[in-house]
């Protein structure tokens, strides 16, 4: 289990251990930066002219990948130049619950994010807790590491 925890920066912590940070400028809540210990990443949020995440490893300005949002009901996809995919979806109404699953329906992290239509008014700007359940099939993706702070981003700019 992976917990996250802070008000425009992120802590996720596994067992104790910090095994990712999650920074915020504040106020700007399309750009984040993600650290692990398997790397960096930069999150940037587009409206215009399609709803979508940008993916940047470390400084480089050529994305890594982009997680198109909402292109069918309820799922968003994330593709990768060499044509890899992975699926982002709620579980629930309240968006408050949301997996990623491979190309092949396979379960892959499940986040639950700690806040409902009726708490997210009095939680203050910028601050989100929740946690991480990383299936035995998720533990065996490459992109883990990455797929686990996004995930996190994600979650925590839908309740800001």
């Amino acid at each position: 289990m992976v917990e996250w925890k802070g008000r425009w920066e992120y802590e996720l912590r596994s067992s104790g251990d910090i095994i990712g940070l999650l920074h915020f400028e504040e106020n700007q809540v399309t750009k984040a930066v993600a650290e692990s210990a398997e790397g960096s990443w930069r999150f940037r949020k587009k409206w215009f002219p399609f709803d979508k995440v940008l993916l940047y490893q470390g400084d480089s300005d050529a994305e890594l990948a982009v997680l198109r949002t909402k292109l069918t009901e309820q799922k968003s996809n994330l593709q990768f130049p060499d044509g890899h995919v992975f699926y982002w979806q709620p579980t629930n109404k309240w968006r408050n619950r949301c997996m990623f699953t491979d190309a092949f329906g396979e379960h892959l992290l499940h986040f639950h994010r700690n806040s409902n239509p009726f708490t997210i008014l009095a939680t203050p700007k910028g601050q989100s807790t929740g946690s991480v359940e990383i299936t035995r099939f998720g533990l065996y993706t490459y992109e883990l590491p990455l797929l686990l702070l996004l995930g996190c981003y994600l979650m925590i700019i839908d309740s800001i």
